[in-house]
């Protein structure tokens, strides 16, 4: 899934943190992230680099819409360019957003997460909420059910609005299959990075390590039996006995014992893995 972040730069035009953080979670579980700084430029060069599934908006809003470094991106406005990268979900993390909710859904077919507090919401409430989204949504693939846990069943106040037109559309909900299909196969191919569970890749590359060291080991004791074995026809072809002292020959013994126990501890390990 290809997302926008949009977010104010500091005056350093260093990134937020509460967007890095956001954008770490999607990226570490396969999503490909941009960053856009909230200006007018910021939005034309993202609107212009291609399309975004889901836009994610963290910043300020007031009655006229939401705040960007050189203005004020209204709820007409807001609509027209989420309708123009072709997004499916619009994220409004910022003060009281659920008041441009209507505006934004009569231009452009998306569902979107608001804030319908009328005092706003604090800073480190925004940012923390922010988080259990992003990872909730990563584990569910599913953005109403994202928001239901990262409200906590609605004791934050934050809160899901489906897209109204579309609801019932059979292809809307095959597309959004598709993505939560792919989503699953890049999981198991890649692991999940909450749970830490390895993926197909991992668990293959450890399995082939175990073969490797299962053929070093088998291949050391072959050529040490091949080398005893020529010294023994040698010494049979010559009439000639083999010497081996008493410390050699505990040597040899333990080095078996040795390689037994290896290799059965090897096998019992690729049994389990």
């Amino acid at each position: 899934m290809r997302i926008c972040l949009i977010a104010p730069m500091t005056s350093d035009l260093a990134i937020p943190v509460e967007v890095q953080d956001v954008a770490n979670t999607f990226s570490e579980a396969g999503h490909m992230v941009r960053i856009t700084p909230a200006s007018r430029q910021g939005l034309r060069d993202a609107m212009y680099a291609g399309t975004f599934e889901m836009v994610w908006f963290a910043g300020h809003s007031g009655d006229e819409g939401f705040g960007l470094a050189d203005g004020v991106w209204r709820p007409v406005d807001c609509g027209r360019w989420l309708a123009a990268v072709g997004a499916w979900s619009f994220v409004a993390n910022a003060c009281f957003s659920a008041e441009h909710v209507q505006t934004i859904q009569q231009i452009a077919d998306v569902d979107i997460v608001a804030t319908i507090a009328p005092a706003g919401v604090e800073d480190d409430t925004a940012a923390d909420t922010a988080l259990f989204l992003a990872r909730a949504f990563v584990e569910t693939n599913s953005l109403s059910q994202a928001t239901q846990r990262a409200s906590a069943g609605g004791q934050i106040q934050y809160r899901y609005f489906p897209s109204g037109r579309m609801n019932g559309s059979t292809q809307r909900a095959a597309d959004e299959q598709v993505h939560q299909d792919v989503a699953a196969l890049v999981k198991v191919f890649r692991g999940d990075p909450i749970t830490g569970q390895p993926g197909l890749v991992a668990t293959l590359n450890t399995l082939a390590s175990k073969f490797d060291t299962l053929a070093t080991a088998f291949d050391a004791y072959r050529a040490s039996t091949e080398a005893r074995l020529d010294a023994l026809e040698k010494a049979q072809r010559t009439g000639g006995q083999v010497q081996m002292s008493p410390r050699t020959a505990s040597l040899l013994m333990f080095l078996s014992v040795m390689m037994i126990v290896l290799m059965f501890w090897i096998l019992v390990r690729l049994g389990g893995a």
